[in-house]
């Protein structure tokens, strides 16, 4: 870290783990130490119970064609109107494109992610250079908006 940042660490009380906030020229980036991140996992299908999923991009690595796909797993709704962090983060190096079968997706522009409501479970197979996401969704036409507290 820089001499010009400043690095503070401090408990979370919910989930009683650490968190490092690192400030350098009024950008602040938030570290979990709890956060699982899997790297191109050897598993062709995973399957694990989750409320949502966010699913984005991260650039692609010098040796690679593509840029590398992630899936960020939440326990709650709506992941990026929280400061909830992923239970759960999947990335795939290497992947050319991602196929969503039978689940309904928002598509929020102003942070180019795929965002994926009401699940029960998510099933992610790795096939090559490609990923197919499915898995069992409620059904919900119009969401309350949540209110503040």
């Amino acid at each position: 870290m820089k001499d010009s940042a400043k690095k503070l660490v401090k408990r979370n009380q919910r989930t009683d783990s650490l968190v490092t906030t690192e400030q350098t020229l009024n950008i602040t980036v938030h570290y979990h130490s709890s956060m699982d991140i899997i790297k191109n996992p050897k598993d062709k299908v995973i399957k694990i119970a989750t409320k949502s999923a966010l699913i984005g991009r991260l650039p692609r690595n010098d040796k690679d064609t593509y840029k590398t796909a992630v899936v960020r797993l939440f326990n709650v709704n709506n992941p990026h109107k929280t400061t909830e962090f992923p239970f759960k983060t999947y990335e795939f190096e290497n992947t050319e494109k991602i196929r969503i079968r039978r689940l309904n997706a928002s598509y929020y522009l102003e942070g180019n992610d795929l965002v994926i409501n009401d699940l029960e479970e998510i099933f992610i197979t790795h096939e090559d250079n490609k990923l197919v996401i499915r898995g069992y969704q409620l059904e919900v036409e119009k969401r309350e908006p949540e209110k503040k507290k």
